[in-house]
């Protein structure tokens, strides 16, 4: 008894000790509380975002490109950035256009690269299809349409925005004629005729997304200086919002184009002047007279000259060019609140020779749509070197 008692008191004198020491064993930590966790609570989805795209971008690569329409076929000016001298600039294989057809374009496929088409005499509508290196990319040829009408303007625009273009026939007895791409025709679900409160013959038709909705509209601007817009429902152009539209300067006598100058999403109207005054209209997404509206100043441009548009830096503004006399191309890079950023001015190229159509100019093509006095003007120029079909 006595050597368990002293046994159990040496015990004691360790754990005594190892106390003292900070030694004795201590009990396990327990886990901090954690906060409640509430159940999760539903957020907005995010806006969806309209991306980017430079119109005529025939090589697919964010820069607008010139292509051209000629007697001898088609030709490609590729932007580098700097000039119309890029990898696979000239002449670019197709199995349509016959000179005399109307050419117009667009990406019909939606792939990202432009494309070509005509309206030929038969009302019919052929495409060539970009590859990037020529128009004979799978899926060219005839492609079926309610909307074809020789004697109508085509204009191109996505105009139920699927992201693929889709061609409208502004025509002289059958209104606007429709015809939405599937990707290989002009015939899906709502093509045919399209009510809209603008367009009577004789005035000039131009489309673009004037709302930034994603769908391409149509406008015209008329005798008095005055623009009219329809805007597209997916299935029309009478979606609330159009009608007259405020316009800081449009005048008739001038060359309507329609592009993105200020790089805000909404397409806007410039007009190329008998006075080689560029009058710019940004839109306001009802209006076209938003801040920044009036005469921009340009590196390019002399009336008589043949002026086209698109994102020719692919900055996100479009820009201005000019095929000239000298078959030479003069470029006006847009500020956002003028035509003269650095790069602008001659731009060298390996395509492009007066009397060559751009595809992207405006419509001095057809002359027998127009009054007395603007074919004197417009027809007058085009043919100053023996040009016309």
């Amino acid at each position: 008894m006595k050597s368990f008692i002293f046994g159990l008191g040496g015990i004691l004198l360790v754990l005594l000790t190892l106390a003292a020491c900070g030694l004795s064993p201590q009990p396990a930590p327990t886990a901090a509380p954690q906060p409640t966790v509430p159940p999760d609570e539903p957020t907005a989805a995010p806006a969806p975002t309209i991306p980017f795209h430079a119109g005529f971008d025939y090589d697919g690569d964010g820069r607008s490109d010139a292509a051209l329409f000629t007697p001898n076929g088609w030709q490609t000016a590729l932007s580098s950035g700097a000039g119309f001298d890029a990898p696979a600039s000239g002449p670019w294989a197709a199995n349509l256009g016959m000179w005399g057809e109307i050419p117009f374009a667009g990406d019909f496929n939606g792939d990202g690269k432009t494309d070509v088409a005509v309206l030929n005499w038969n009302g019919e509508f052929w495409v060539g299809l970009s590859t990037g290196s020529s128009f004979d990319g799978e899926g060219s040829g005839l492609w079926a349409s309610p909307a074809g009408l020789w004697g109508g303007i085509p204009l191109s625009g996505d105009f139920d925005g699927d992201g693929r273009d889709d061609v409208l026939v502004f025509t002289e007895n059958d209104g606007l004629r429709v015809g939405l791409s599937t990707g290989t025709s002009f015939d899906a679900p709502n093509s045919g005729r399209w009510n809209s409160p603008a367009g009577l013959w004789s005035e000039q038709p131009f489309t673009g997304d004037f709302d930034g909705d994603g769908k391409d509209d149509m406008a015209i601007l008329n005798w008095q200086g005055q623009v009219w817009v329809g805007l597209s429902s997916g299935s029309g152009f009478d979606a609330p919002g159009g009608g007259q539209w405020p316009v800081r300067e449009a005048p008739w006598g001038g060359m309507p184009l329609s592009g993105d100058f200020n790089g805000d999403g909404k397409t806007d109207l410039a007009v190329f002047t008998p006075e080689s005054i560029w009058k710019v209209n940004l839109s306001s997404g009802s209006s076209f007279d938003a801040e920044g509206s009036g005469d921009w100043n340009s590196a390019a441009g002399l009336w008589g000259e043949l002026p086209t548009v698109g994102d020719f830096d692919g900055d996100g503004r479009t820009d201005i060019a000019i095929l000239n006399g000298n078959s030479e191309w003069w470029v006006g890079l847009s500020t956002g609140a003028s035509f003269d950023a650095p790069g602008s001015g001659l731009w060298p190229s390996v395509a492009g020779t007066w009397c060559d159509v751009p595809l992207n100019a405006p419509d001095f093509w057809r002359f027998d749509h127009l009054t007395p006095n603007m074919q004197n003007i417009w027809e007058g120029r085009f043919r100053l070197a023996g040009c016309g079909q």
